[in-house]
């Protein structure tokens, strides 16, 4: 070959070089923004408020102040039931309580109870509250005196000291709480509608791959409607996922692991609530299930085992600018939970991430989340976004359009052929000649 077969070669190979690394500059690049969602218990507690001085000298036949009501002191609404047992007696035990001499009767001691908001059941010997309490409030006094009958106190009761104890109990109203005490609303009268919980509308946005995700919700709290959960209980919430992007992308949903807040204990009955009593279930807005399992996500699940999961990435669908779609969360408590987990919070880490295609991921100006006139954050509706979250950005080089390039390869391997087979034939003239 002579030199100039030797710079044409080497020319196409620099060109052959420059077009290959024009079709790898193509990149797909995809961003990722976290959410900690929190499903938080409900309390069951109360006290009995009593109205009454204790000391008083009690005469036959005189009627004696002494009111008594519950008050509801948790979080979740709740029925109530009290047991009163009336006792006579000499003397006190080292804790206060009278020792009953069971050979005086406490028929005489005459209470007149409010029928009108308490009923008695013989079988168990409660007074049920015929209503539900909503936390914080108190119910209608169950009685407000009593008196000792005159005719049937004789000497017998003199310096004898006498007792009204009231006992209470509560049960949740929700999740059928009643069948813990085998009756029904009905039997008491009672129409319960739970609560609707129309929590305030949670929405994630994808603004653009600088600023990634914001939250239309508390810190990023998508699970609003999650909140003072009682065993047996469901619930429903809505998310809004929407793109604010002027390109089509991709949005996906995965889980990760979440630090959780408490001693040993507390965090050990948390690990029991997320994996084994709250149950969630995932649809898109066209009924299609995106997940069915324990809230956390069946995050150690193995790579073989066919378990649902939301270890890896769920595609939630592929949005167009402006774009807007629902995902809908039910979730469901086991019945069977006690009292120890009343009041915990439980965290769960979603993580929202989008995906797209094209050069380099520039910003247009109504992507920006502040305008550049007057540098204040910009409002999209009436209510801000202001929630965001630390993003990650990847940008994932892939192989781009190649057609072009295998053309230009072509012509140049075909251009070497044709130079290499005029060189050979002119080589060969002049060696005839």
């Amino acid at each position: 070959m002579n030199k100039l077969f030797v710079r044409i070669a080497a020319t196409l190979l620099l060109v052959f070089v420059m077009l290959m690394s024009v079709g790898m500059t193509l990149a797909s690049w995809k961003i990722s923004s976290p959410a900690l969602n929190i499903i938080s218990m409900g309390s069951v507690t109360g006290k009995i408020i009593e109205v009454f001085e204790e000391g008083q000298t009690v005469y036959p036949a005189s009627e004696i102040n002494k009111e008594v009501r519950v008050k509801n002191t948790g979080s979740a609404d709740v029925f109530a039931r009290v047991k009163i047992d009336k006792a006579w007696g000499d003397q006190r035990d080292n804790d206060g309580l009278l020792i009953k001499d069971t050979d005086l009767s406490t028929e005489n001691i005459i209470i007149n109870y409010n029928s009108n908001n308490w009923l008695y059941n013989e079988e168990d010997g409660y007074y049920y509250y015929l209503g539900v309490l909503k936390p914080n409030n108190t119910t209608e006094p169950l009685f407000e005196s009593f008196v000792v009958d005159g005719k049937t106190t004789d000497s017998s009761y003199n310096s004898k000291q006498a007792d009204i104890t009231v006992s209470m109990e509560l049960v949740q109203a929700a999740g059928n709480g009643l069948s813990y005490w085998s009756i029904t609303s009905k039997e008491l009268g009672v129409v319960y509608t739970p609560n609707t919980h129309s929590a305030k509308a949670t929405a994630v946005a994808f603004e653009n791959p600088t600023n990634g995700f914001s939250f239309k919700a508390d810190n990023t709290d998508l699970f609003a409607n999650f909140k003072n959960l009682m065993p047996g209980e469901s619930r429903n919430q809505e998310i809004e996922i929407s793109n604010k992007y002027s390109s089509k992308v991709s949005i996906y949903l995965y889980a990760q692991s979440a630090e959780q807040s408490g001693n040993e204990e507390e965090k050990e009955l948390i690990d029991k609530l997320l994996k084994k009593y709250a149950v969630i279930s995932i649809a898109d807005d066209k009924g299609t299930e995106i997940y069915n399992g324990p809230v956390w996500g069946n995050l150690d699940v193995k790579d073989s085992d066919e378990k649902p999961n939301m270890k890896y990435e769920y595609l939630i669908g592929e949005f167009s600018p402006s774009e807007t779609k629902k995902i809908n969360v039910s979730l469901y408590l086991d019945s069977q939970m006690d009292n120890k987990y009343r009041s915990l919070l439980g965290r769960v880490n979603w993580v929202f991430s989008a995906q797209g295609d094209e050069d380099s991921p520039k910003d247009d100006p109504k992507d920006d989340p502040k305008d550049s006139s007057t540098d204040t954050p910009r409002n999209d509706t009436k209510e801000d976004w202001p929630q965001r979250t630390e993003t990650n950005f990847t940008e994932v080089i892939k192989t781009g359009d190649l057609r072009n390039t295998v053309i230009y390869m072509t012509v140049a391997i075909l251009s070497l052929i044709m130079i290499a087979v005029i060189n050979r034939k002119k080589n060969t003239k002049a060696e005839n000649a």
